[in-house]
This record gives structure tokens, sequence and C-alpha cells, in this order.
């Protein structure tokens, strides 16, 4: 992966909560990576959020790719003002070729556009 990723391009939310069956995540989102060669990696988050706003969950990147990776994430989401941020860190499994030590983790904070209620 390259360190100087330039955009999270998007972050497509699907939202569900205590659905029919319950699910292990309460949120999920999926979205793209887009590095300075224009090339677009795909992208999603699965987390959990806490009362108080804290988050915990995975992000996948290259989603069925050669270089598929799973990491864990850990941030805060305030409903209220709809920013997010988090923080990608140790690499639970991947695909990759590449050394552990040539990985960059991304950090992200940003704002949800549109609706981001949780359904019922």
């Amino acid at each position: 992966m390259n360190k100087n990723i330039i955009v999270l391009v998007s972050l497509l939310t699907v939202f569900n909560l205590f659905s029919q069956d319950r699910k292990e995540f309460d949120y999920e989102l999926l979205g793209a990576l887009a590095l300075e060669s224009n090339q677009l990696i795909s992208y999603k988050i699965v987390f959990n959020a806490r009362e108080n706003g804290f988050i915990e969950g995975y992000s996948y990147t290259d989603l069925s790719g050669e270089n598929e990776t799973k990491s864990y994430i850990r941030g805060y989401y305030d409903v209220k003002s709809k920013n997010i941020q988090f923080k990608e860190s140790d690499i639970l499994y991947t695909k990759s070729e590449f050394l552990p030590e040539e990985f960059c983790f991304v950090s992200f904070k940003g704002k949800f556009k549109g609706e981001t209620k949780k359904s019922s």
C-alpha cells in the first residue's frame, strides 16, 4: 500500500442493527481508497459503536483480491455531528506477499452525508 493515500473516495453506508437475525456488527461501510496513481482499491469497514461513541471493528482492503488484508480499527463516531474518525492497526491477516513493514495503516476523519440512522 502506498503511504500517500490521497482520498478515501467514498464510504457508502449500509446500516443494519438488530434485524431479524442479529448481526455481528452494527455498521458496515463500503467504499474505495484512491492512491496517487489514481488506482482504486476496494475498502470495507465493519464496526460496533458504544453509547460513548467509541467504535471498534475491522477494515478489509482489496476485497477478494490478491492483496486482501484485514486490520483492526478503533475510533469515534458522533451521531449528532455525523463525524467519524478511526485508525487502522494490527494486521490480522493478509494474502499479500508484501512484508508487514511495507504496509501503511489508514487514518480517517470525515463526515457522513445523507442518512446515517441505524435501521431496527
